[in-house]
């Protein structure tokens, strides 16, 4: 089948008529009439017998489908006899534009702008790119000039999709191969009148590169005196856009780098304020300047807390927040600490006081401190967060650390005195939180993560209660003193009496705890074989999947599971163990999940000791000097096993029947925070000692429930309405979190856009998160501004629709304003 046979067969299948005039090429046209193959079409010469031709087609057989072919040119108007079939029907032509158009449905009215980019059309798979994008019946010359540009660069007909395309072959001084076919097919002139008509783009010399500063020079104008925009309001929503594309932000990015340093955008923005640049996020100097003036305020005498949080949540969605996330999060903590010293109060009634007081109130200051330094480090520690690190740890340090421990020592005189403070001993654990569980014959189980301190109990418990139908509450529980993981583990054991031998190990009831095969030999025998002491690792293979993990556990009502994560890092990784207790934090999560798919409902999670930390090294002339005399079997930074024990000053002494333990030991304890000297340890990670930090342990109440109260949720979020008319292409809209973050209350993302009746976009959309856990409400509230499309013009004096739609996509809110936009320029026709 030749390529005329082709098209006829294509029209036909639309058409009953086609005329077909042979014009200057009538003899071999007619050769090629009398070789086409059409079933159940009447081929027809009409050879000057019009009015018979008429009266068949249109009378005799008018249900039929004719091909009439004509042996010479088309007669003018005046003179056709047959006008009326040529205006009613399909006029059928050979010459290239012509066939072109024939095979995409579109009339002689094209004709010109196929034949003006008829390079264009002579492949057949941008032909087919460009039957896909045609509406026949829509078309204008105009509208489809930009489809034939859209086919050529495999975008959308927008002229958006086709600058972003543009835009990133040209990031990185790369070939541009999409621009080239434009200009070899002649489409260069229509580009840039669709640029002109969307953005108000008009140059002498047009170029992609030039856009691109047009665009982003209109963006910061408001914030240059004497800076005229080079371009419309559209340009601000499209450069929205491009900072939202995913898979075009590397072009972004790159001529955002160029332009900041081609026009010294740092040199500049130094002198600008920073209430001015925090709706900004063109260049990455911006958050730059922004962090440093927060930093410096936060380093000041002075220091303005609330007005910096607001800065902080004002650039939490902005375009460089996700690079410099951390450093944001960083100053977010460190406000939090500074806030908490500044109405840090170190005086204590007695020892029981002082714990209740750490364990309700005071455990925040090394919650803030341990996610200010993990924050640091994410941030690379960076010489921009640096000054302040080193305040924050000479605070910690001297003002809190050392203080509490002091004043903590003062008040608990010695080791035995942490039995006085009415708080649950670890000692007691299996009697009274593990054997309640066995008496209701319900299965429980136990997860001890070693080293998991009170504080990041305390923020796994906050956690925990932003899942869905988990249940947990915290309590604080006093580790057995020296506080180090054998005696610890030990304690969480079922037993009578507990005895410290020379070489640290301990044992119950005669039975030595060490290690995990000794510890389910001992939960056996006090649950009837029932039990087993298992480590994270191994349990989570059992525990997979889940129909096997159901039959693994169908024996046992006590499991023990071990996760050493922390102390492992402290012993091995200083650095590391502030990251390591973040990963333990789902690990434990993880864990849980596990166990609720096996039908486990009742966990208890713990640890068998504390620790102090100190992220800058210890200098050596902060170590104790103090000498611990006597028999010594085992010695550590904080304390000191032996016989005969005797030292000056800096030690407590305890002898094992005081801590409540068998054996003729004695425990020479370092006071306060202080470390003693010790070769060939790590000296910023350490236990054993009765600091707060070490004895207070989280115990977790975890329970799985069905019920639908304790589903989360996420905040509530309304419009702060003060007007209900929209009067300029930009308006800035206050949005406000009802609720805090925390417990079953969870962030809430948006996405917020004006929209028309239709749901058609016309402004920027903004992708928001409320997360903020402020409990002051000034602190939970977000500006947003929105900017028009010319769009907008189509709805004066109409209704249009903030519209606020979650991450399904499912409406959240909406509100109504009326669009009252005093349009003041003649706008061209534009296609989307």
């Amino acid at each position: 089948m030749n390529k005329i046979e082709h098209s006829l067969k294509q029209i036909f299948e639309k058409e009953d008529i086609v005329l077909w005039y042979g014009g200057k090429e009538a003899v071999e046209m007619e050769s090629e009439f009398n070789t086409v193959v059409l079933p159940e079409v009447n081929k027809i010469k009409v050879e000057h017998d019009e009015f018979r031709i008429k009266y068949l087609v249109l009378r005799k057989a008018p249900k039929e489908k004719f091909l009439l072919f004509f042996p010479y040119a088309r007669p003018e108007n005046e003179h056709n006899w047959l006008l009326d079939l040529c205006l009613a029907n399909h006029v059928f032509t050979t010459d290239a534009s012509a066939m072109y158009l024939q095979e995409l449905g579109l009339d002689m009215a094209f004709k010109p702008l196929v034949s003006k980019h008829i390079a264009f059309f002579q492949a057949k798979d941008r032909r087919a790119a460009l039957q896909r994008l045609t509406r026949p019946a829509e078309e204008t010359p105009q509208r489809y000039a930009q489809k034939i540009i859209a086919a050529t660069l495999g975008t959308p007909p927008e002229a958006e999709a086709m600058l972003l395309e543009l835009l990133s072959e040209a990031a990185g001084g790369q070939e541009q191969p999409g621009f080239q076919d434009l200009e070899k097919y002649a489409l260069l002139p229509p580009l840039w009148e669709a640029l002109r008509r969307r953005f108000g783009y008009q140059q002498e010399s047009p170029s992609i590169l030039d856009v691109a500063k047009a665009l982003f020079q209109t963006e910061t104008s408001p914030l240059l005196e004497r800076e005229t925009p080079r371009l419309n309001n559209d340009a601000l929503v499209f450069m929205k856009r491009w900072k939202d594309s995913a898979s075009k932000k590397e072009a972004f990015e790159w001529f955002s780098r160029r332009f900041a340093e081609e026009w010294r955008v740092q040199d500049w923005v130094m002198d600008s304020p920073v209430q001015d640049l925090l709706d900004y996020d063109t260049y990455e100097a911006f958050d730059q300047h922004i962090l440093r003036q927060i930093r410096d305020n936060l380093l000041s005498d002075q220091p303005d807390y609330k007005k910096m949080l607001v800065y902080i949540n004002r650039r939490r969605f902005t375009y460089w927040a996700e690079t410099y996330e951390a450093h944001y999060k960083a100053l977010e903590h460190a406000i939090l600490f500074l806030q908490d010293q500044d109405k840090l109060d170190l005086h204590f009634d007695d020892a029981p006081d002082a714990a209740q007081r750490y364990s309700k109130q005071l455990y925040q200051i090394d919650m803030r401190y341990r996610n200010f330094i993990l924050s640091f480090q994410q941030a690379g520690e960076q010489g921009l967060l640096l000054e302040l690190q080193e305040k924050i740890e000479r605070l910690y340090t001297n003002r809190f650390l050392l203080r509490l421990g002091d004043r903590w020592q003062e008040a608990l005189g010695n080791a035995a005195g942490l039995k006085r403070i009415g708080i649950r001993q670890q000692r007691q654990f299996w009697k009274e939180a593990v054997q309640p569980f066995l008496d209701r014959d319900n299965r429980i189980f136990v997860i001890i993560s070693d080293a998991l301190r009170y504080e990041s109990g305390a923020e796994l418990t906050d956690r925990l209660m932003q899942v869905s139908r988990f249940e947990a509450s915290l309590e604080p529980m006093v580790a057995a003193a020296p506080t180090y993981t054998q005696l610890g583990m030990a304690a969480l054991l079922p037993h009578e009496k507990l005895e410290l031998k020379p070489d640290g190990v301990v044992w119950a009831d005669g039975v030595s705890t060490q290690g995990t095969r000794n510890r389910d030999k001992i939960l056996k025998q006090a649950a009837q074989g029932k039990a087993i002491a298992i480590t994270a690792a191994d349990f989570k293979k059992a525990a997979s999947p889940s129909h096997t993990g159901r039959k693994w556990v169908a024996p046992y009502q006590v499991v023990y599971i071990y996760s050493n994560t922390i102390d492992k890092a402290g012993e091995q990784e200083e650095e590391k163990v502030f990251r390591r207790t973040e990963e333990e934090f789902e690990h434990i999560i993880e864990l849980l999940t596990k166990i609720a798919n096996i039908n486990g409902n009742n966990v208890l999670i713990t640890a068998d000791h504390g620790y102090l930390y100190q992220y800058t090294p210890i200098a050596e002339s902060d170590f104790s000097n103090v000498k611990v005399q006597g028999d010594i079997h085992k010695q550590d930074r904080r304390f000191v096993l032996g016989q005969g024990l005797s030292a000056e000053k800096g030690v407590t002494l305890s002898a094992a029947a005081e801590l409540e333990l068998d054996g003729n030991l004695e425990v020479a304890f370092s006071n306060s925070v202080n470390r003693m000297r010790q070769s060939g340890s790590g000296s910023r990670y350490v236990h054993g000692g009765l600091s707060l930090q070490e004895c207070l342990v989280p115990l977790i109440h975890f329970k799985k429930t069905r019920n639908k109260a304790d589903e989360i949720r996420g905040v509530d979020v309304e419009l702060i309405k003060t007007v209900s008319r929209i009067t300029t292409y930009q308006v800035v809209l206050s949005f406000y979190q009802t609720q805090p973050v925390g417990g079953k209350a969870r962030p809430r993302t948006l996405r917020i856009s004006f929209v028309a009746p239709s749901g058609k976009l016309i402004s920027d959309a903004h992708q928001v998160v409320f997360g903020s856990t402020a409990t002051e409400e000034r602190l939970r509230e977000q500006k947003l501004t929105f900017q028009f499309t010319q769009e907008a013009e189509q709805f004066q004096n109409q209704e249009v629709y903030l519209r606020m739609e979650d991450e399904s996509g499912s409406r959240y809110q909406e509100y109504a304003f009326t669009m009252l936009i005093a349009f003041d320029k003649d706008f061209d026709e534009f296609d989307l």
